[in-house]
C-alpha cells in the first residue's frame, strides 16, 4: 500500500505520459486505504444488510417487497453514521474540496432541509418525512466524503486486485448464505454491483477476466432470482463498455447477436423457472398481439400513479407546488390500486403510498419543476461523462470503468423504479469520482 502525504499531482496522465509508459502511481499519488474506500464501505454495508434482512424476515414473518423499507432504513442509517464519522476524521477537508463543490453541497443541504420543512408543514406521515430526509442527507454525506478522499488519493493496480478479491470473497459468502439459510436471498443491489464490476473486469486484460467471470457467476448464481433489474443492469453495462472500448463495429455485431439469442431463448426455452416469467410472458403476448399493454397490471398501475400526480398538482392550484412540489414524505392514496404488490406491501397501508414508480413523476410530485431540473442535470452529466471518458477508457483502471458505467445502469433501471435511485448510495460514490476525475484532468491539461 502507498503511504505518506499526497504530492501535488493529478490523476489523469497526458497522452505523452501514456506513450512514455508512465503511470499515475509513479507520480506519487497516494493509494486509497481500504478502511476509507467509499466503494468497499458501501459494498460491505449492503452485504451486512442481507444478513439483517434475513433476521428481520424470521422475526416479522415478512418477505419480498414488504422487507424493502427495513432494508433501506438500515443501509441509510449505517451509511449516515459511517460517512459522518469518516468525514469528521478527514484532515484539512476545507482545503481539499473545491469551491464549486462546496457550493453544490451547500445548495443540496439547504434544499433537503427546505423540503423537510415543506413536508412537515403539509403534515405528511412522519416516518416518510424522516426516511426521505435521511436518504438525502446520506447521499450528501457520501458525495462529500468520497470527494474529499478522491481529491488526495486514488486506486493503484495493486490495490485494484486486492479490492476485487475482497469483493469476490463477500460475494461467495453471500451466495453461501443464499444456499444455506432457507429465507436467505442475495441483496438485489449486491447482485447488480457484482455483475457490472464483473463486466468491467472482462473489458481489461486476461488476468482480471477470470475475476470478472467469477463476479458475474456470483451475480447470476440463482437463475430463479434473475429479475428485471438484473437484466437491465447487465444489458446497459455491456452496451456502455462496448462503447467505451471503441468497439463500434463489434458493438453492432454483438448487440445483434444478443437479440438473436433472446429470440431463440424466447421461442425455444421454457421460461417458467425465471422469477420474472410472468412479466416476460406478458411482454411476449403483447408482441404477438394476444393482449394490449393497458391490460398489464404493473404498467397500468404506473400510468395511474402518473395521472394521480398530475391531478394532485392541478388541484393544488399553487405556484409554490408547481415549482417545489409537495415536499418530503408526500404520499398518494392508492386504496383503489390494481397492483397488489403495491397496495399490500405499502409500509403504512394502501392509503399512504410513498413510492411512485416512474422517476420523473416521483420527483415532480415531491420537488416540483426543481426536481425535474435536477434529474435532467444528473442524466446530462452521466451521459456527458461517458462521452468524455471514452477518450481515456483504454488506459483506465477497472474501477474507473465501474464508476462511469454504474450510474448509467442505475438511471436506466430507476426510470420505472424511482425508489432505487434515492436509496442507491453507490451512485454518489460514482458521482464524486467522476467529478474529481475530470477536475484533475482539467488542471493537468493546463500544466
Amino acid at each position: 500500500m502507498f503511504k505518506g502525504k499526497c504530492k501535488q499531482v493529478y490523476i489523469v496522465d497526458t497522452p505523452s505520459d501514456r506513450r512514455k509508459g508512465r503511470s499515475n502511481i509513479q507520480y506519487g499519488i497516494s493509494e486509497v486505504r481500504f478502511y476509507k474506500d467509499p466503494f468497499l464501505i458501501i459494498f460491505s454495508i449492503i452485504f451486512v444488510s442481507q444478513i439483517v434482512i434475513i433476521g428481520t424476515s424470521v422475526v416479522t414473518g415478512k418477505s419480498g417487497f414488504s422487507l424493502t423499507p427495513y432494508r433501506n432504513a438500515f443501509v441509510a442509517l449505517v451509511v449516515c453514521l459511517v460517512f459522518a464519522v469518516q468525514l469528521a476524521s478527514i484532515h484539512r477537508v476545507q482545503s481539499q474540496i473545491p469551491l464549486r463543490l462546496k457550493a453544490i453541497l451547500a445548495f443540496n443541504t439547504f434544499f433537503a432541509s427546505f423540503m423537510a420543512l415543506v413536508g412537515a408543514a403539509l403534515e405528511w406521515p412522519l416516518v416518510y418525512q424522516i426516511s426521505t430526509l435521511i436518504y438525502l442527507l446520506a447521499n450528501i454525506l457520501v458525495f462529500f466524503s468520497s470527494s474529499s478522499i478522491f481529491s488526495s488519493s486514488f486506486y493503484s493496480p495493486k490495490g485494484t486486485h486486492h479490492r476485487l478479491v475482497f469483493v469476490v470473497f463477500l460475494g461467495l459468502f453471500s451466495v453461501l448464505i443464499e444456499y444455506i439459510v432457507p429465507v436467505g436471498k442475495m441483496d438485489e443491489q449486491l447482485r447488480r454491483v457484482l455483475i457490472v464490476l464483473g463486466l468491467c473486469c472482462l473489458s481489461k486484460n486476461k488476468g482480471t477476466a477470470i475475476l470478472g467471470i467469477i463476479l458475474i457467476a456470483l451475480g447470476l448464481s440463482e437463475l430463479d432470482q434473475i429479475t428485471r433489474s438484473t437484466i437491465i443492469y447487465f444489458v446497459t453495462a455491456v452496451i456502455a463498455i462496448l462503447y467505451l472500448k471503441n468497439y463500434a463495429g463489434k458493438s453492432i455485431f454483438l448487440i445483434s447477436l444478443f437479440f438473436l439469442v433472446c429470440i431463440i431463448f424466447w421461442n425455444s426455452i421454457d421460461i417458467e423457472f425465471l422469477s420474472q416469467n410472468r412479466r416476460i410472458l406478458q411482454l411476449k403476448q403483447i408482441m404477438e398481439g394476444e393482449r394490449y399493454i393497458s391490460d398489464i397490471v404493473a404498467f397500468r398501475q404506473r400510468i395511474d400513479e402518473a395521472e394521480m400526480v398530475i391531478t394532485a398538482r392541478e388541484e393544488s392550484d399553487s405556484l409554490f407546488v408547481t415549482f417545489f412540489g409537495f415536499g418530503n414524505g408526500a404520499t398518494l392514496d392508492m386504496a383503489w390500486g390494481i397492483d397488489a404488490a403495491v397496495t399490500n406491501n405499502a409500509f403504512l397501508g394502501s392509503r399512504s403510498v410513498h413510492n411512485i414508480h416512474f422517476l420523473p413523476f416521483a420527483y415532480l410530485y415531491r420537488y416540483g419543476w426543481i426536481g425535474i431540473i435536477f434529474l435532467i442535470v444528473v442524466v446530462f452529466h452521466v451521459l456527458a461523462n461517458i462521452l468524455k471518458f471514452r477518450r481515456y477508457a483504454s488506459d483506465r483502471d477497472i474501477f474507473s470503468y465501474f464508476f462511469f458505467v454504474y450510474p448509467l445502469c442505475s438511471i436506466a433501471y430507476s426510470s420505472s423504479a424511482s425508489n432505487h435511485f434515492i436509496t442507491d448510495f453507490m451512485n454518489y460514490v460514482c458521482f464524486a469520482y467522476c467529478f474529481i476525475y475530470f477536475r484533475k484532468f482539467e488542471k493537468n491539461s493546463t500544466l
